[in-house]
């Protein structure tokens, strides 16, 4: 088959892969990045970010679109009938639109020599060497690669076996004007759907649906109807619409963080964090720059079962209490009740609040390490 010509091969090129191929290509690797189709890309999410996901990009060098976010200072949860629950965030989290954050991205991959992107759908197998990488115009071979290839999963190969597979849940995505200007994300639960709320730049605001159900007739306005006759008080911030909804399918799909065959899984592609905890694009980011720190590691000649262990390790360290806190937030908002009772407890427990933010802000661990 042939030695590697590349040290790193990344399929995929959102948030999490291009953080990545950059972390990797600031540390000497030469790297392939493959994205078949760009508009694949701008999908639909919170854009929100929280601190962490902040300080990823500062470590990548995108002070510009950080510059040019709106500062968040607080989570506000809310269930229909009770006084929210606000939390602090120090430091603030922040608002970016998808489109904002990604062509920042871009630009940055673009202006690196040491990154090839390759507009091909990739297909991935292990050879003696490394991994062969197919496209339709022809083979590449690289040393590692990165999965960065979100729920789809199309172009890193697999063990069926160990690949789980969550019940299917529908995100709707809208933007709206704002014509007043919250400081904070606000997050609404509910038996049937929740609704996160997201001030953006600009006198905007996004509105981000996680349904149980896929509406049955009507689509994606349906799915906002039904969202807001669960939440009339999300409704307060919005003015007129901008543009029409758009829809996508949440089913979660992981085999962990490392595939059988040496692969490392980044963002959505590794399994991701239910939406509901808002970090989405933080776990993409980090995940990117642990795989390149990793992959680093594999490049300098370290074991390589130790590295993909410490790997594994950094990634589940990521996600598990925000997957605990996602489970936890969804269960308790699904049965008023208790949700009613809880925010009443989480008030008068200061440690339980303060425990909330950390969880879904991410406590301070440095990506450097794997």
């Amino acid at each position: 088959m042939g030695e590697p010509t590349h040290d790193l091969g990344v399929i995929g090129a959102g948030p999490a892969g291009c953080a990545a191929a950059l972390a990797a290509w600031e540390q000497g690797l030469s790297v392939l990045l493959f994205e078949p189709d760009p508009r694949r890309r701008s999908k639909p999410c919170g854009e929100g970010m929280m601190p962490e996901g902040i300080a990823c990009l500062g470590e990548l060098g995108l002070h510009g679109v950080v510059a040019q976010a709106r500062p968040l200072h607080r989570l506000r949860y809310c269930v229909r009938g009770a006084r929210p629950l606000d939390l602090e965030l120090a430091p603030p989290a922040a608002a970016i639109a998808r489109s904002t954050l990604q062509a920042a991205l871009d630009r940055a991959v673009a202006e690196c020599e040491g990154i090839q992107l390759i507009a091909h759908t990739a297909r991935v197998e292990p050879t003696r060497t490394g991994f062969c990488i197919t496209t339709s115009e022809g083979m590449h071979r690289v040393r590692w690669v990165v999965g960065a290839d979100g729920l789809a999963g199309s172009g890193v190969r697999r063990d069926p076996v160990a690949q789980r597979r969550d019940p299917t849940r529908y995100g709707i995505r809208a933007h709206f004007e704002c014509p007043s200007e919250p400081d904070h994300i606000e997050i609404h639960l509910g038996r049937h759907c929740e609704v996160y709320l997201t001030p953006l730049p600009q006198a905007r605001i996004n509105v981000a649906i996680l349904l149980e159900q896929r509406p049955l007739r009507g689509g994606s306005e349906e799915g906002l109807r039904i969202a807001f006759e669960e939440h009339p008080e999300a409704t307060r911030l919005l003015g007129p619409p901008i543009g029409p909804p758009a829809a996508r399918r949440l089913t979660r799909r992981s085999s962990g963080p490392v595939t059988p065959d040496g692969v490392l899984l980044v963002g959505d592609a590794a399994g991701g964090v239910d939406p509901v905890v808002g970090c989405g694009v933080t776990v993409a980011l980090r995940s990117g720059l642990l795989a390149a720190r990793a992959v680093g590691r594999l490049q300098r000649g370290e074991d390589s079962k130790a590295v993909l262990h410490d790997y594994s390790r950094a990634y589940a360290r990521e996600t598990r209490g925000r997957r605990r806190l996602a489970r936890g937030l969804r269960w308790v908002g699904s049965r008023r009740p208790l949700a009613l009772s809880a925010l009443a407890a989480a008030r008068m427990v200061s440690p339980l609040t303060q425990r909330l933010v950390r969880v879904a802000a991410g406590e301070s661990r440095s990506p450097r390490t794997a």
